[in-house]
Parts: structure tokens; sequence; C-alpha cells
């Protein structure tokens, strides 16, 4: 019969194969079948290399900088490390992000500049204190051996040598808290400074100071020995912080004389 969907055979039906859609589809979507022509673009590594070298260079840095903040005694650091983190987003959003963040850049200016010694921050605390005096400095601080019994010697401050009967000055404001007899001649003089610091000047000669007496930054204190043509005119100066000696050569810039 015409138009019938499956002929008859001997009162039988006879069935066709049929291939399935499904196993069709596959094989249009993933091989050239019957001379069909694919448009396969390929990967342009040149063009993908200029597009996003500059988030590259950008992200290079970030993370640099980063490792490098990390690395620092910072207090700051762990929030300055968050707010880096968010210029690491694929889609990131840069002016936003600088307005939000702004407060970082100089923060962070600040405390690199303390960290590596340039210009302002090339003294702890921007320059924080005057140099008791001139000269160069012969013995610095820390703890040092005895050349000849090697015994421990406790180093709580640092030896300036110079000419004679040079001018002593306050390192900054303070008040007079103790004079008494210096091993190095002449008077030893503590000054309570402001912000929990406190100066040691040993080997005040000529020294008018009373105790109790207010002081200025930069007030006279006396002279370094009047040294001979054989002498030497050594004056010794501590600083403390909190009941604890520090290096003050981390607060004043003192020339060295030192190898």
């Amino acid at each position: 019969m015409e138009g019938e969907k499956y002929p008859k055979n001997k009162g039988r039906y006879r069935l066709e194969p049929k291939i399935r859609r499904a196993k069709q589809q596959f094989h249009n979507e993933y091989f050239i079948n019957n001379g069909e022509e694919f448009d396969i673009k390929s990967f342009d590594i040149e063009k993908f290399i200029k597009k996003n070298s500059l988030r590259l260079i950008i992200s290079t840095i970030i993370f640099a900088l980063v490792f490098a903040i990390n690395s620092l005694p910072f207090a700051f650091s762990k929030n300055l490390s968050q707010g880096i983190k968010v210029a690491l987003n694929y889609n990131m959003n840069w002016k936003e992000t600088i307005l939000e963040n702004k407060n970082i850049v100089p923060a962070m200016g600040n405390q690199i500049k303390k960290f590596i010694g340039t210009e302002d921050g090339a003294i702890k605390e921007e320059n924080k204190f005057l140099s008791p005096v001139e000269g160069k400095v012969i013995q610095t601080f820390g703890d040092k051996v005895h050349p000849i019994f090697h015994t421990k010697i406790e180093g709580r401050g640092i030896e300036i040598d110079g000419n004679p009967a040079r001018e002593i000055q306050a390192i900054d404001n303070g008040k007079v808290i103790q004079i008494q007899n210096s091993l190095y001649g002449g008077e030893r003089i503590v000054i309570q400074h402001n912000n929990m610091f406190k100066g040691v000047y040993e080997g005040c000669f000529d020294t008018s100071v009373k105790l109790n007496q207010k002081i200025e930054k930069g007030d006279s204190l006396g002279k370094t020995k009047n040294a001979g043509q054989w002498e030497q005119s050594i004056f010794y100066f501590e600083l403390w912080q909190n009941d604890k000696a520090i290096n003050p050569l981390d607060y004043i810039y003192i020339e060295s004389g030192t190898n």
C-alpha cells in the first residue's frame, strides 16, 4: 500500500534501522561530518600577552609589596595586606578601589621610608632628637667581649670623641632628675624627656644646671673635658625608653668613627 510506513513481507512487518539522533548530534558537534566545515578559533598567545601584560606587571608588583609588608614588624601590616588584596580582583574597578583605600598609600610610604632609611625616614621617629655633642662615635651600642679577659661588657650607651671643650646640649625638652659624679669626669646628668624617653649625659664639665630644672631642646648642659694634647675628650651618652636602654643611633644622627 502506497504511503505505508512499514511494507509488509508475507504477513510480517519489516523494520528499518534508524540512526539515533543523539548519537548523530554528538558526531556532528565534535567531528567534521560529510564534508561540513566548522569554524574552530585558534588561541593567539601573542595577543593574549599584549592584552594582559599590564595586568601581569601590576599583579607582580602588588604580590611583592604584600610579601615585603608581611615581613616587616609594622602594627598595621595585617590590615594593609588585606587592603592590597582588593587590588588582585580580576574584574576590579580601579577608581573605586583607590578611593576606598587611599589612606593606605601615605601610611605605606612613611613605613617604607623608615625601613629603607631615605629622606625624612633615615632616623627613627623622623629625626626626633638633636645630637647631644659634636664628634665621632668610637664605641657603639650593644654588649661587647673584653679583648683580654673575654668577659661580657654591657654596652648600654655610646662614646663620642672629638675636640676638647665641646658644647653639650639637651636632645629634647625635659626635666633634670639626677646629677652625680661621672666615671668619665665631670658630672653625670640624667634628664627625663617627653614620651617616656630618658637621656644620660656623662662627662659634663662647667655645667650650671640644677636638679628638677626644666630643660628646653638645645639648651646647654655644659662642655666636654678640656683635654690636653695626649688626652681624649670623650662624652658618654645613653638613651632609655620605658626603663630599657635603646640604641641612640636609631634616633640621632652622629658620624661614626669606628671601622
